[in-house]
């Protein structure tokens, strides 16, 4: 006697996809949140190392004078000196972007070589102060301490309420900074927080720091 095999019914189907989307979707919710603190740990070592390489690489003279002669430049023309000088290393390229930028990725050693043009726009995700202003500012404690580096407009948004990384100029090691915090300790609105661009270079702490100034 011949037994016909019986296949799965679109009902029995559509139970199992139900089931396993219903599992994918906890699975996102357990997840996700861990990736993205995983993230957010993960830009605050990598900025201190470039801020740890570029407070080593500042010390000698020779580079102190190539800061003065740098002029205003800030933001990605800040950065670009500091890889074309080699007073930081090519291995920190990959540590001035943003892990969860939506524009920005990490440029090559070959954008320094000869006729190459050096970081675009979005090889860089991070601001400055002007260059010669940097060791001035660094030094600056107190109430007129000043966020040395944190992110441009273009990431300011990357982890929401979480805030943003923050390089302070009497502590050399990154942190997050959220709005509430900028409101309880800087005085700054929700307004003010929403609109970086209108804070840089203006408004404490961020009164000494830039975005791009050539």
């Amino acid at each position: 006697m011949i037994r016909k095999q019986r296949g799965f019914t679109l009902v029995e189907l559509m139970v199992v996809i139900g089931i396993l989307g219903l599992l994918v979707g906890i699975l996102a919710v357990a997840v996700l949140p861990r990736l993205k603190e995983a993230r957010r740990n993960s830009e605050v070592i990598n900025l201190g190392k470039v801020t740890q390489e570029l407070e080593l690489g500042l010390n000698t003279g020779s580079n102190r004078g190539r800061l003065h002669a740098m002029g205003e430049k800030a933001g990605r023309a800040f950065w670009n000196e500091m890889f074309r000088h080699r007073i930081l290393g090519s291995e920190n390229l990959k540590n001035i972007v943003s892990l969860d930028s939506p524009e920005d990725s990490a440029a090559g050693s070959e954008v320094f070589e000869a006729g190459g043009e050096g970081l675009r726009q979005n090889h860089c995700s991070y601001t400055s102060p002007k260059a010669n202003e940097m060791l001035t500012v660094s030094g600056l404690k107190g109430s007129q301490r000043a966020v040395l580096f944190t992110y441009d407009r273009r990431n300011w948004q990357n982890y929401g309420e979480k805030g943003v990384i923050v390089v302070f100029s009497d502590s050399p090691t990154p942190e997050f900074l959220d709005g509430a915090m900028a409101e309880l300790s800087h005085g700054l609105t929700a307004n003010d927080w929403a609109s970086p661009a209108a804070m840089f270079g203006v408004k404490k702490p961020f009164h000494r720091t830039y975005e791009e100034r050539r």
